[in-house]
This record gives structure tokens, sequence and C-alpha cells, in this order.
């Protein structure tokens, strides 16, 4: 393994870009996320990663040695080329810019393993060397890169964020800020701070003087300051742990989250002319910075020639791009089902006026699926789509913009979050599933040989309970005549305390819809969506046991239905909550009780435990 790793030092050497890992607990194993960025060609792609690598999810070779030891002892747990330390990314954003130079461009991804561990560890990447560094003073260094995370708690879902693949800084300019937006799921308190040498080796702070950059260490905000860069130039590390907390202080995991930092002077344009003149230029932003030796002592680093700063910012410091319009905000959130767009509105601004003929727009961390268009310089436009798969239903993705202008300067980075919801649906569902017997009819409101509408159009006006297209708040017509009214009356009952327990203030008063269940199992997370899916569930499976409707009830006449009886006995109507999350209906006084989730015979509850209905939809 020695000669392997020697092997990658001299091919992948000053190379690495970014990197980080993030952690959580799945069916009793520990699956990471390990993100990376390399410098295209140098990329584990052979000649250089693709649109088609991205769209086919190919894997990269092996880029990095990486292994896990144990938190406590250090001993080895788990080698390189094992489930969770293959050294491998799958690319989701490419820089091909044809306005930089082409040794500025990379690959960026990341790729989900799974690996059983029982005990707390610490998983570690390196490998030589970095490219050519300088601090604020001007002073140049490289050396050996490594990222390692902790896990003292593998019940613990660490936070998760957002690096970038690299992040240009433009001298002078104030308020020039980077945030990862880190989350957590288990509701732990985030910090971030400066990761030490033994954890980031060359990329360490530690390295040499950074004072312009500024670590928020609760907002996980880094901040330039360009007064205390002296050089105003190259290339910065980045070195950051994510940090979360338990609620008594205790450490729970450490997450590494690096990358760099190019600071650049633009050239700004001195008119109109000059301007056009720049965005036809074949000329590169960045040539020399990310050379092609091992080792360079870069001079060029500046691009387009740098010019003196006077009192207060330089010109190229106003007008940046920024995202305007109907564009998302930093850290919105969308929870959706079925397809989901969103376009993104972006422009720039010289001492000659506002332009939207932009340069590019890059989009990281992207779902495996989602499309990008190239950006619109009519209008500063791209657009992004996504139809997610049945596996990516029920998870949380991350998509992150920037959008630069035909000078080179970049937008703060914008990120916003995705939730797949599983496609939204009702009744109908279930009883396409389980009560297919009862598709082959048609009838009133029904449509022949459409399932969805024959099944529902079976029990239109079945029997004496069902009035209408299962209209759970419509009053029943007067006996119950089967089994299948019988079931539908139950169905009705269980709606109902639904409803009026979890979502009284209900508009819709029938057919609710809630996530597709997965394996035929209502998993709904929020509890009135579970409830009425395991109502319906339960309808459909005793009609599906019963096998067809009888036509004799089907489009029932209601004057045809026997009166109930009457009683001169007040009953209040109760729900009853079991373990499913729905509801049973009963009435105090009667023969049965609720308690431990469960209907009892009356006497045998020492607590009644069931909820009183109040009846906030009225019946009909």
């Amino acid at each position: 393994m020695k000669f392997l790793a020697s092997i990658l030092s001299s091919v992948f050497a000053s190379h690495y870009r970014a990197g980080s890992y993030q952690y959580a607990p799945v069916n009793g194993e520990m699956a990471v996320t390990r993100t990376m960025a390399w410098r295209r060609t140098m990329d584990g792609y052979g000649s250089g990663c693709t649109q088609a690598d991205v769209d086919n999810q190919i894997e990269s070779a092996q880029m990095i040695v990486e292994q896990i030891h144990d938190y406590a002892t250090g001993a080895l747990l788990i080698d390189q080329l094992n489930n969770g330390t293959s050294g491998t990314y799958i690319v989701n954003e490419i820089e091909t810019s044809a306005s930089l130079d082409s040794n500025s461009h990379y690959c960026f991804g990341s790729i989900d393993e799974e690996f059983a561990i029982s005990q707390p560890f610490t998983q570690t990447s390196s490998g030589c060397c970095t490219i050519s560094m300088q601090d604020d003073n001007g002073a140049s260094f490289d050396g050996s890169y490594i990222f390692t995370s902790m896990v003292a708690d593998v019940t613990n879902n660490s936070p998760r964020f957002n690096i970038p693949a690299v992040w240009y800084i433009m001298t002078g300019c104030t308020d020039q800020s980077l945030y990862l937006n880190p989350v957590d799921s288990d509701g732990d308190t985030i910090k971030c701070r400066w990761a030490t040498m033994a954890e980031a080796g060359a990329l360490a702070r530690d390295n040499g003087d950074f004072d312009s950059l500024i670590l928020d260490a609760d907002l996980c905000k880094v901040t330039y300051d360009p007064s205390a860069d002296v050089f105003g130039a190259g290339i910065k590390p980045i070195a950051i742990q994510v940090e979360d907390f338990a609620s008594d202080g205790t450490l729970r995991s450490s997450m590494p989250a690096q990358f760099m930092a190019t600071v650049w002077t633009p050239g700004m344009p001195v008119s109109k002319k000059e301007l056009r003149q720049i965005e036809q230029s074949n000329s590169k932003l960045f040539v020399g910075l990310f050379g092609d030796d091992e080792h360079d002592d870069h001079s060029d680093l500046h691009a387009r020639g740098r010019r003196q700063i006077s009192d207060g910012e330089p010109d190229h410091c106003q007008g940046l791009p920024t995202f305007t319009g109907a564009s998302p905000a930093n850290g919105d959130y969308y929870s959706f089902s079925g397809s989901w767009s969103m376009s993104w509105f972006s422009e720039y601004s010289t001492s000659f006026g506002t332009y939207v003929d932009m340069d590019r727009i890059v989009f990281s961390s992207m779902p495996a699926g989602m499309t990008c268009s190239v950006v619109d310089t009519s209008n500063g436009q791209s657009d992004c789509s996504w139809t997610p798969t049945a596996d990516q239903l029920g998870k949380e993705y991350d998509l992150c913009a920037t959008a630069y202008d035909p000078i080179g300067r970049n937008s703060e980075r914008v990120c916003i979050k995705l939730f797949a919801q599983a496609a939204k649906v009702n009744a109908k569902w279930w009883l396409i599933q389980w009560a297919s017997g009862f598709a082959s009819f048609t009838g009133a409101g029904g449509v022949s040989g459409e399932a969805t509408a024959a099944t529902a159009s079976a029990l239109w006006n079945y029997g004496c309970s069902s009035r209408g297209e299962l209209e759970p708040f419509q009053k029943n017509a007067g006996r119950i005549v089967d089994e299948i009214d019988l079931a539908i009356n139950a169905w009705k009952k269980c709606a109902r305390c639904s409803v009026d327990i979890f979502q009284p203030g209900s508009l819709v008063s029938s057919l609710w819809e809630y996530p597709e269940p997965t394996a035929y199992v209502c998993d709904a997370s929020s509890p009135f969506e579970k409830a009425i899916c395991e109502c319906d569930k339960a309808l459909a499976n005793v009609l599906g046991n019963i096998g067809s409707p009888d036509v004799t009830f089907m489009d029932y006449d209601e004057t045809l239905c026997d009166a109930t009886s009457s009683s001169t006995i007040d009953h209040m109507p109760m729900c009853c909550l079991n373990n499913l999350g729905s509801f049973q209906m009963y009435s105090v006084p009667s023969e049965v009780c609720c308690e431990s989730n469960q209907l009892k015979p009356i006497g045998t509850c020492s607590v009644e435990e069931g909820i009183a209905y109040s009846r906030t939809i009225p019946f009909y």
C-alpha cells in the first residue's frame, strides 16, 4: 500500500482544491459523504471530467489515501480502498469557462458510501502536495494536505454544509463573506473554528499570517478584511472544522471544510468600448496562478493588471454581480412533490450602466438529474429543473449558485435547500393498490377504462353510508346495508376524528393528500397526513378482502335506506387514537372505553383516554 500511496502522491500533487466529510447513521451503518475538488485533467477522469460524467453519475478513480481509526486508541479500523475509504467522488460541477486559464479549471463533486462501525472514530485523508499559497504578507508556502473528521457519537448526525470549489476574493473590497450554511438534523448547537496543522496540514491557518480572514464561530461565516491583506493577491488556504455540541456542551463530531480563496484585482474598463473589448477578448484570468509546475513560484498574481487603490474602495468593488428579481435568497427552503423548477436572474453594473450579459452562473452541489441552462446574456436568466427519482424522494438536497460578469467579478454565493417529497396521493391510490376488484365498475362520476375513477365510482353513493364520492362529513342516509357499507362508515369516522384533532381548520372536506407510501407504509411526517393515510389504508384493506362491490347497492337510492333508531340518551362522540396514528370513533356512554391506544370493554379502563369529538367541520 505504501507503493500505491507514493504513486498517488506524485500523480495528484498540486491538484487538490477542496475537501470535506459529513456523516449520518443509516440502517445500522454509517453513511459518509465525501466531497472533493480537483484541477481538471488531474481529476480522476482521464483527460478531464465532462458533462457526460455528471449525467451518468460516473465515479472517479481513487484520488486520496484515507483511513478510519479508533478515536480513543488510534488503532486502524478500516484501511483504504474499502467501504467508506474508496477515495473517490462523482463530479457534479465543472468549471471550464473560456475566460479562465485552463489551469484554474476544476471538477467538483461528492459521493455517498456506507460502512459498519460501532465506536467513535476519526477519518483522515492525506496527500502531497498543495499548490503554492501566499499569506497576507506575500510569503509563499506549500506542503502536504490533510482533511480529517471525528465522530464521537455514532448515533449522531453530523452538521451538513456546503463548501465551494473555490472562493474568489477581490482586492480592496469590504463585505466579502462566504457562508457555510451548516444545519444539524438533531438540533445540536453548531460552532466553527480554524483547523489545526494536525487536522489540515499545509492548509492550516498557522502556516502564515492570515488576519485578513475572519471567522464568525457562531454563523460559520468567513469574511475578508482587505485592510489586513498587505500583499493583496495569490491563493489563501481556508481550513475550518464544523462541530456540533449536545445540550450539555459535549462535542459530538468535528467535520472538515477545506477550500482555497483566490485574491485578485479585476481590471475595470474605462469606457463602454473597453467593456465590450473585455467581453470579446480571448485573454484569460489567473494565468500562472494555478501553474503547470508542481512548485511554481507564481509571479503573475494579478489579473489584467492591478489598479492603484485610492481612498475608499476601488471602482471594481462597485456594481458587483447580484441575483435579482424572483431569484432565491440565501437559506431559502423548498419542499415539493413531483418536479421542481426555478429561474435565477442576475445583473452587474459599471460606471456606464447596469447589464445582464453575464459570463456564466456556476451551480454547485446539484442533485443528480438536475439541469441548469447556460445563462441567457439577453436577460441574465438561467433556469434549473429537476424531477427526482424514486430513490431521491424523502431526502434533503442542496443547490448553490454564483454569478460571474464578463470582467470576472462574482456575486456572493447563494445556497438553498430542496426537500423532495414523495408524490401526493389520496384514498383512491390505496383503492387501486389493494382493492382492484372495485376497479372494473363504472357509474355516476366514473370514466370507463380509468381505474382510479372507476374505483371511486364503485363506491359512489354506495349503500346508505356513502353519499357522494367518499365524503366523510356527509350524513348517512340510513342503516348500514352490508360489510362494505360498514367499512365505509368506519372510514368516515376515522377521517372525521383525524381532521377534528389534527387539522380542525382544514378547508378541504374529503380526499386529503399525503406523500405516496413507501412499500405500503404510511410514512408521512405530519400526524394528520399519517392518520388520514392509515384511515384510507384500512378501508382499502377491508374492501380488498371482500373482493368486489354488490352491484345492488352501487349508486343506491337513499329513499330505500331504513331509518336509524333514535335514543333518549345523549351520547358524546369520542376519538380513540390507536398505535398506527389513526382513530376509532365511539360514544360515551357505550360498551367500550379508550386506554393505551385501543378500545376496551367498559369498566376495564383505569383512565379514559378518549378525546372528545368537537365537530369543527359540520355535517351536511
